[in-house]
């Protein structure tokens, strides 16, 4: 994307990740949202494209394919009896 600019304001990146506005900032407050960068001197933020860009790719989720049918029973790993008792019941026979 050559003729984009690399820096984007709070309204480009919420256009840009089909979110509204005041959600960018509240993510900006909560400090959960994409980096940014504010202007010294000014309350202005700005955000640099590429790591919006990779913000969101850090938050990418892979599909798994799901096995068709019912699940199959749990085996417990948890013995019913403590292994101390099992041990001393199995010792004294």
């Amino acid at each position: 994307m050559p003729d984009e600019p690399d820096l984007m304001s709070n309204d480009e990146v919420a256009a840009y990740l089909k979110m509204a506005p005041a959600t960018i900032k509240f993510w900006r407050y909560q400090r959960k949202g994409p980096p940014f960068l504010r202007v010294p001197g000014s309350q202005q933020v700005l955000y640099k494209r590429d790591e919006v860009e990779a913000w969101l790719t850090a938050g990418q989720i892979e599909p798994t394919r799901r096995k068709r049918g019912r699940p199959k029973k749990s085996v417990c790993a948890v013995p019913s009896r403590p292994t101390e008792e099992l041990e001393r019941r199995t010792a004294a026979r």
